[in-house]
């Protein structure tokens, strides 16, 4: 008897939730796709999609990315965000990064037969975003200021090993942005934004 198995398809994301309680790493997700778009030193970046899975796996946990966003001229970011309190290390958030593209490269036409895109998102092929240089994505590493200056001390430890592949930026804003704006809800649910959209590039980690 064969013991083959069919793959498992990976079902299709439903709709984006805005409205939440998080007031860390997740607000700032959903914070930038209500925003639309940001400005990396001064590049326009649109946000298509967030926390899509890019591995086929029984585990509902899936690895999965925080957000992908592409500038005008069609050059694709993925990217890894992190907030103020997370212990994951600038060097965690960029083997995480490594890993998800290797995985996107690996599983793209999987990705793309079975349409992981949200419903309501922006679509775009993951046969392009896994395209090999110069058209490969830039990887990027985005937290909030508070974040970077916990690591600033620590930085001979934790500081990039491939900073030609990833690149850290940073966003000035008050780390209990998401806490006030929930607090206004009397810590009920309530939908993330942010005014700042300014984000700058950090080279001490390289």
């Amino acid at each position: 008897m064969s013991t083959n198995q069919p793959t498992k398809k990976l079902s299709t994301p439903g709709y984006v939730s805005t409205n939440i309680k998080d007031t860390n790493e997740k607000a700032l997700q959903r914070a930038l796709l209500m925003q639309g778009t940001s400005l990396l030193d001064g590049k326009e970046v649109k946000w298509l999609d967030i926390e899509l899975p890019v591995e086929f796996s029984e585990n509902s946990r899936r690895k999965s990315v925080d957000i992908i966003g592409i500038d005008k001229r069609g050059q694709f970011y993925l990217c890894e965000l992190k907030f103020s309190g997370n212990s994951d290390t600038p060097r965690d958030a960029e083997s995480q990064l490594l890993e998800y593209f290797e995985l996107i490269k690996y599983n793209a036409q999987k990705l793309e037969d079975n349409n992981i895109h949200h419903k309501k998102q922006e679509s775009f092929s993951w046969i392009e975003l896994a395209l090999s240089s110069p058209n490969s994505p830039k990887l990027c590493i985005m937290a909030d200021a508070t974040y970077w200056c916990k690591w600033e001390n620590k930085v001979e430890k934790v500081k990039l090993q491939h900073p030609d592949k990833v690149k850290c930026f940073a966003i000035d804003i008050d780390s209990d942005i998401f806490a006030n704006q929930r607090a206004v809800k009397s810590g009920e649910q309530y939908t993330p934004s942010l005014e700042e959209n300014h984000w700058h590039s950090l080279y001490t980690y390289s």
